[in-house]
């Protein structure tokens, strides 16, 4: 792997001026993927503010180097950024110690809780209150009479919302 060169990666006291810098707009991307990664972290393994702590924690103290080429979305919340680097590197760790405690013989502690394991699918349309309810109604919630045309209308978009949600956590979800 070819060293990097100074000029192509920003100084810390640049680094310390560019997230002073960061926009409303800037703020809330990383916030929302940091949200986004920690959907798919197991529920010891932390929290979205944690990754993002985390994320400002690297680049401050230069574990990670930014580079020029990079805004800062596209450093903090790109397919290679920051905080998807940081969530991978959990759910890894998370992996390990859960086979590190199977193979010590405690298996009742590693099965995770159903609290644990539960997903609030609805969460993935809070801009679609009807596809809300249709997935509601499949979680077996009563959500009253649903139009049989709605629900033909908002079945591919259901799908494909919970396919996109599977990939990110690194699973592939057949539907």
């Amino acid at each position: 792997m070819p060293e990097e060169d100074d000029d192509d990666v920003y100084s810390l006291d640049e680094v310390r001026a560019l997230l002073a810098k960061l926009t409303d707009e800037e703020h809330s991307a990383i916030n929302l993927a940091a949200r986004f990664q920690a959907k798919a972290l197991p529920a010891r393994a932390g929290s979205h503010e944690d990754l993002m702590q985390e994320a400002y924690e690297r680049v401050l103290d230069g574990r990670r180097k930014w580079k020029r080429k990079y805004s800062a979305r596209q450093f903090f919340c790109g397919q290679f950024g920051v905080i998807r680097g940081i969530a991978s590197e959990l759910r890894k760790k998370a992996l390990r110690q859960t086979a590190a405690e199977a193979a010590s013989g405690s298996v009742d502690d590693v099965v995770p809780s159903d609290e644990e394991l539960r997903i609030d699918v609805s969460e993935l349309f809070p801009d679609d209150p009807i596809a809300k309810k249709i997935v509601r109604g499949m979680m077996g919630e009563s959500v009253g009479d649903i139009d049989r045309e709605l629900i033909e209308q908002k079945r591919r978009k259901i799908k494909n919302r919970i396919v996109r949600f599977f990939r990110g956590m690194g699973k592939w979800l057949v539907l």
